[in-house]
C-alpha cells in the first residue's frame, strides 16, 4: 500500500472551550482529488490550515508523505 500524501490521525483542535475538530482521521493519496464541504464554522479552513502548517493539532498527528508535519522544517515540507 502506498503512503498517503496527507493523513490526519485522530486530529483534535480546540479554540478555548470550542472543539472544532474532534478526532478527525482521513487520507488523501497523491493524484487524488478531494473536496472538503460543510456548514460555516464546521472546520474546513482549520483542516486546510493544518495541512499547510499554520496550525498544529492539540491532539493527534498530521502526516505529509508519512512524516509528521510538526517535525518537518518548513523548507523540507515545501521541497516535498
Amino acid at each position: 500500500m502506498d503512503t498517503p500524501l496527507i493523513e490526519f490521525q485522530e486530529v483534535t483542535k480546540r479554540f478555548g472551550s470550542r472543539t472544532v475538530l474532534d478526532s478527525v482521521s482521513f487520507r488523501i493519496n497523491e493524484g487524488e482529488v478531494t473536496t472538503i464541504i460543510g456548514l460555516s464554522g464546521s472546520g474546513k479552513s482549520v483542516i486546510l490550515k493544518h495541512i499547510i502548517g499554520l496550525l498544529e493539532p492539540d491532539a493527534g498527528t498530521v502526516l505529509f508523505r508519512g512524516k509528521p508535519l510538526a517535525e518537518m522544517k518548513k523548507r523540507e515540507a515545501a521541497a516535498s
